[in-house]
């Protein structure tokens, strides 16, 4: 997606180092394992924001232009931003206790609802988004910047 490849966080599929939704949760006994989690569930928390923003912009700028595509951005962002806190509460608990298959099974089911949820967001993105007007626009904005115009 053209606006959220270069945001560093990758989704199933996506590769990447920084991965939020593959082992979020140190293991026991791992030395600085609260502030781990911590620090992966804040770029958790950073990377949904950024991602139910974008959409809510591309489908600010679709301008009613596809109405049904306007909706599902809009219900995916809020898909997004929904399920952040619940998967990190739900990491939390699989972290507090890590023997607990029912603590296991929800945050997996929470994270695979999440990593579909932003595949959703980019794809309608994708689809909402004229690549070649993007391109021409941005290009004009990148030339103003260095020539002060």
């Amino acid at each position: 997606m053209l606006f959220l490849k270069g945001s560093g966080v990758a989704t199933e599929g996506h590769g990447g180092a920084r991965d939020p939704h593959e082992n979020p949760v140190p293991r026991h006994g791992t030395p600085g394992r609260e502030q781990t989690f911590e620090n992966k569930a804040n770029n958790l928390a950073n990377f949904s924001n950024r991602a139910a923003k974008t959409a809510l912009m591309v489908a600010a700028g679709s301008s009613g232009s596809n109405k049904k595509l306007t909706e599902a951005l809009l219900a995916s962002a809020g898909q997004v931003e929904s399920l952040t806190p619940q998967l990190v509460a739900a990491g939390r608990i699989r972290m507090t206790y890590p023997t607990n298959k029912a603590a296991d099974e929800h945050f997996e089911n929470l994270r695979r609802q999440y990593a579909e949820s932003i595949q959703k967001v980019r794809d309608l993105a994708d689809e909402a988004t004229d690549s070649a007007a993007f391109i021409k626009a941005s290009g004009k904005e990148v030339v103003a910047s260095f020539t002060g115009t």
